[in-house]
């Protein structure tokens, strides 16, 4: 069975670099999965 992380808190500080440096840390860490919900506000822009 793998385990995966939620980091969808990650997505109110929209930040692109933050979001893949936490889903690179759990696929060192030996997490299966890293996911994110959508955003009630409508996500990240640029």
């Amino acid at each position: 069975m793998g385990i995966g992380i939620n980091g969808t808190g990650l997505v109110l500080k929209a930040s692109i670099e933050a979001i893949t440096e936490d889903a690179l840390s759990a696929f060192i860490g030996g997490f299966s999965s890293c996911w994110l919900a959508e955003h009630p506000t409508g996500g990240l822009t640029r």
